[in-house]
């Protein structure tokens, strides 16, 4: 071998020495690898609490392709996205088929996904709801916009409508479907903490007199809500009422306080109600009659006697909440058009819906993020299937990331 050949052959073993060595650098080096935002919107546990919630209910029972968690995953990427229809979601579900690993699922056929939330109990999300809530309660701050250390809740309906033809088990009116979602909503940062479904005709005081209310609490409650064997019947359990008195209510006048007339407050009286309805409320109660900025008059009917009158007008004004809860579920969420026509997909569709608030709220107030919820939603929606830190969206942190352009990118030359 001549001195020209030597050189060629080691320069060739240099090369394959170099070759071997990245390669074993390569094999030694852990993979990185980064969930997606789908991923670490599961709240800790969540899989597991799941697990013991369709154990309970069976709802696996005889399943073989479409699992309730698998079903579960597809029904909250409904409502992050607002898919609008079964092969829509399935469609746009398996796109990802290679981000499904990590989220414990696999991809769905779309007659699949209608059968099992046609058979498949909504009772398992309505539970799952519940373990929800319970995170949100340990995570959200002690502050409030009240002085007093009474729990604040909100009670109030609101009707979804439905097409009667395609819906005929929700009737409501002759030519009309519809449910209705009867709701008690912890004021503090508007988390529902109750939820009865029920059809269209059931009045709302049918699901006010069994609430997970304590000893203690106030529930502010609308005109609809004006029975006073409820009220009696709060009353008797140790819970606070403020709501609005009917103008064709009759009652007496027993005392009267001093009204602060520069803040509104018109009067404050005790009194006690007469006719018919006095038997249904033995007892005294406050009626406040208060003017707001407005020049709206209102008048107020409490149990409650150590509060300012202003503040018992402050706590029935916060009653806006739950409409502004009711405004943001049928916006931003997919609880006005369904994937089913059974009441049992309808019913499940609509507690999902509110599983994937109270996660969107999971992670607001484990973040501390200033950011309004939809606007959380809608960048979700945009990343779903992204490996970008849920931490760095909710901060807002992909605005500030560096452009860095790819190698293969042709340059001008002067520019």
């Amino acid at each position: 071998m001549n001195e020209k050949g030597l050189e060629v052959f080691l320069n060739f073993c240099r090369f394959q020495l170099r070759e071997r060595k990245i390669r074993n650098e390569r094999n030694t080096k852990p993979m990185s690898h980064s969930n997606t935002t789908f991923h670490q919107l599961l709240t800790p546990e969540l899989k597991n609490n799941f697990a013991k919630i369709v154990r309970k209910h069976q709802g696996d029972k005889k399943v073989r392709m479409l699992t309730c968690w698998n079903q579960l995953l597809v029904m909250l990427f409904v409502q992050f996205t607002g898919r609008a229809s079964l092969r829509e979601t399935a469609a746009g579900f398996n796109a990802g088929i290679k981000k499904l690993y990590h989220l414990g699922a696999a991809p769905v056929v779309y007659n699949t996904l209608a059968h099992a939330n046609k058979t498949r109990s909504w009772e398992m999300f309505r539970d799952l709801a519940q373990e929800l809530y319970v995170l949100c309660c340990e995570k959200r701050g002690k502050r409030s916009e009240f002085r007093f250390k009474s729990k604040l809740f909100i009670m109030d309906a609101t009707v979804i409508s439905l097409c009667l033809t395609l819906y005929p088990w929700a009737k409501f009116r002759t030519k009309k479907g519809a449910v209705k979602m009867h709701t008690l909503l912890d004021q503090h940062d508007a988390l529902p903490t109750f939820i009865v479904m029920s059809d269209g005709k059931t009045h709302e005081t049918a699901a006010a007199w069994n609430l997970p209310v304590p000893a203690g609490s106030i529930i502010v409650l609308d005109r609809a809500y004006l029975d006073y064997a409820l009220l009696y019947h709060y009353q008797q359990k140790g819970i606070f009422f403020v709501t609005r008195l009917k103008s064709n209510s009759k009652w007496r006048r027993l005392g009267s306080r001093e009204a602060s007339k520069n803040r509104g407050v018109i009067c404050d009286q005790n009194i006690a109600m007469s006719g018919k309805l006095a038997h249904k409320y033995p007892e005294t109660l406050r009626r406040v009659k208060f003017k707001a900025d407005d020049g709206n008059i209102y008048e107020f009917l409490t149990n409650r006697f150590d509060l300012a009158a202003t503040t018992i007008a402050d706590i029935y004004k916060a009653r806006w909440d739950i409409e502004l809860f009711f405004k943001w579920i049928k916006q931003n969420l997919k609880i006005k058009s369904f994937l089913g026509t059974s009441q049992n997909a309808v019913f499940a569709q609509i507690w999902i819906a509110i599983c994937a608030y109270l996660m969107l709220s999971y992670h607001k107030l484990s973040s501390k993020s200033k950011m309004a919820l939809a606007r959380i939603l809608s960048l979700i929606q945009l990343y779903i299937f992204s490996p970008h830190h849920l931490s760095d969206l909710l901060d807002e942190k992909w605005k500030s990331l560096p452009f860095t352009p790819s190698s293969c990118q042709l340059t001008l030359e002067g520019f």
